[in-house]
């Protein structure tokens, strides 16, 4: 029963990437070398490579601080209504992440009724400002923050806290991590 899962999932997942990549890298049954000199001889390319390096190393940077932060918060200390926090924090993730970007591409545009109704709405006709690479970073940043939130608190949390109490009473200041 377990092969046949193993099978079934190997046929829905990868058997539509294989032959997106056999149509990608074969022509006529041969190794495509022109087509793929050709494309990534073009400016276009490298810059989106480039892109997509550097953008997914500063979202993940910005969801390291912002996740790290909050599990130092919420292990570390004892808030009233702890519980509800951390509901609110992991609650994107059980939202498809498009329609997130969607609700804030929403948020921020020049007809939002919220900063509308603060005065704070952009003019129309300027751009976007999740339309670039930092508003790009921050809204991965911050849609992927609650995965290292979950990932960083359960090690936290096996930090007996009177080690961390003893290490506060010999001198240690609370916030000192090396």
């Amino acid at each position: 029963m377990l092969a046949l899962l193993a099978v079934l999932i190997l046929s829905v997942s990868f058997a539509p990437m294989l032959r997106l990549a056999g149509a990608a890298l074969l022509a006529d049954g041969a190794f495509a070398t022109e087509r793929l000199a050709k494309l990534f001889s073009r400016p276009q390319t490298g810059a989106a490579i480039w892109n997509t390096i550097r953008i997914s190393l500063a979202s993940t940077l910005v969801s390291l601080i912002i996740g790290a932060v909050f599990a130092l918060i919420m292990v570390q200390t004892d808030l009233r209504g702890k519980s509800a926090l951390v509901f609110a924090f992991v609650l994107p993730l059980m939202i498809p992440p498009q329609v997130i970007a969607m609700a804030w591409i929403q948020a921020f545009s020049p007809s939002s009724p919220v900063l509308g109704a603060l005065g704070l709405s952009m003019e129309a006709g300027t751009r976007h400002p999740l339309y670039s690479a930092t508003g790009i970073i921050l809204l991965l940043g911050i849609y992927n923050a609650p995965l290292v939130y979950l990932a960083l608190q359960a090690s936290l949390r096996r930090i007996p806290l009177n080690l961390a109490e003893a290490a506060r009473a010999a001198g240690r200041a609370p916030c000192a991590c090396f």
